[in-house]
């Protein structure tokens, strides 16, 4: 069993290699990948490379670029694979285009506005029948015709059990004020569904209806015995966010009732690191399969002067995925700009885990995780009030950690915190404790104000309610 060692957003660094320590390797990239980008998708292939594409701001072409690293994406020689029309369909807003392989064929899907009509924006399908989507020739195979003739757009595919399903996001003209929702339904061929295309999702809850009352950006995940779909809500400004839908993976996914929408927000904007609006997400992984990885749009600052549509600074990031205890995926929050690095250790290292590991926090850039093999589950600690992205701390087999260790796996001291603070623990069995007031300086040096945790055990840590120092990010 492989372990993340990961304290709230302090995340652990590398300590020094030693000649009794096991081979590591590492993977870095840098965000933002690639700029002036949006709603891209990332798919790694069987030939070894990561694939790129994405909204172009001149909302005018589709390109796509590769390369066998994602930090190689940044410098990849993009190729335009298809233009807009001059006139009629497919001539305006060419959006959030999708590669996928299917059947030993290349398709894109992407959205499209008309000319003069620029709004009648609906989805369509190029083909290319060569080994290698940088040759042949793509040919356009033309609208994937839904229900309606209405504002449609963001679709995106998967095969799961047999079948494949079109998801998407479109306008009931039944329902002028809203601007999507999203739908599934089977597919016939790649370019064509069939059946009854059902509503899984609408934006009926207030952080899905700021700006614009939307669903769209659909994007699949399946782990864990689930189907995890996320998508966008609101507007593209700071207010943009990811929510998520949840299926079980042996459920009729056609049935509106087999999907539960998370109540929150699972990925927004995250001020303390920089990063606003994220959204219009996709799923990558490591090239070994064993690292999931998000992969998003976002600004780097809030105020945007006019049409957030106007607007070409959005540029593409992504980062690790953990999992809760439950298998649910933990996005957590947007890390500030920076390396992103993932290192994997053959076997646990002798100095780590340890109260002795340094940390760095991901507030000041990039991210760090480390894969160490151990035996047990570890708690999950959220540390100076953090309590958006509780994380966990290393606790060796066969002993307990204190609070105090957990502080300094998690760096020590936090100077912006605040001093005095409210501690729930929740213990593998069942059992709660509840601390008020406690000095945190004081957990650090009096062993009778530390707390001992055990493998399992869920420490939450909140501002107390005397203090005033604490400002939540």
């Amino acid at each position: 069993m492989r372990y993340l060692a990961l304290c709230g957003v302090l995340l652990f660094a590398p300590v020094a290699a030693s000649a009794a320590e096991p081979a590591m390797t590492t993977i870095t990239w840098n965000n933002p990948l690639v700029e002036q980008r949006a709603d891209a998708q990332i798919a790694y292939q069987a030939d070894g490379n990561y694939y790129f594409t994405a909204t172009v701001p001149e909302y005018d072409r589709i390109e796509l670029r590769r390369a066998p690293s994602l930090e190689g994406l940044r410098t990849a020689e993009p190729k335009v694979i298809w233009r807009k029309h001059d006139t009629g369909i497919m001539a305006s807003h060419i959006w959030a285009p999708e590669l996928h392989h299917i059947d030993g064929k290349w398709y894109v899907y992407f959205a499209a506005g008309g000319q003069p009509n620029v709004w009648d924006i609906r989805l369509y399908v190029l083909e290319n029948s060569s080994p290698d989507p940088f040759q042949g020739e793509w040919v356009e195979k033309g609208e994937i015709k839904t229900k309606w003739e209405s504002f449609a757009l963001d679709a995106t595919t998967f095969a799961w059990k047999g079948v494949r399903y079109l998801v998407w996001a479109q306008k009931d003209p039944a329902f002028p004020r809203v601007n999507s929702n999203l739908y599934i339904a089977k597919m016939d061929t790649p370019w064509s569904i069939t059946g009854e295309q059902v509503m899984i999702s609408k934006p009926d809850l207030p952080w899905e209806q700021i700006g614009y009352q939307v669903n769209e950006g659909p994007a699949v995940l399946i782990r864990h015995g689930r189907v995890f779909l996320t998508y966008s809500a609101s507007a593209t400004d700071f207010n943009y966010c990811l929510g998520m839908l949840t299926a079980k993976d042996d459920a009729d996914l056609l049935d509106s009732q087999s999907w539960t929408k998370s109540p929150r927000p699972v990925f927004a904007t995250w001020t303390v690191n920089g990063i606003y609006g994220p959204g219009h997400n996709s799923f990558t992984t490591t090239p070994d399969g064993k690292t999931d990885i998000l992969v998003y749009h976002a600004r780097t600052y809030r105020d945007i002067k006019g049409d957030p549509l106007n607007d070409p600074n959005r540029g593409e990031r992504a980062q690790v995925i953990l999992y809760h205890p439950d298998g649910t995926p933990d996005f957590g929050v947007p890390v500030a700009d920076g390396p992103v690095t993932i290192q994997t250790y053959a076997t646990a290292p002798v100095s780590m885990p340890s109260a002795t590991t340094t940390a760095t926090n991901s507030n000041t850039g990039g991210q760090t995780v480390v894969y160490v093999p151990v035996r047990v589950v570890a708690p999950e600690v959220s540390v100076f009030g953090l309590v958006y992205h509780p994380g966990t701390v290393a606790i060796p087999a066969n002993r307990t950690l204190t609070l105090a260790d957990a502080i300094k796996q998690c760096g020590g001291l936090n100077p912006n915190a605040d001093r005095y603070i409210d501690i729930r623990r929740l213990d593998s069995a069942g059992g709660t404790i509840e601390l008020k007031d406690v000095d945190l300086s004081g957990a650090l040096t009096d062993p009778k104000k530390d707390i001992a945790l055990q493998a399992g055990d869920k420490i939450f840590v909140t501002p107390s309610v005397n203090s005033s120092s604490f400002k939540r990010p």
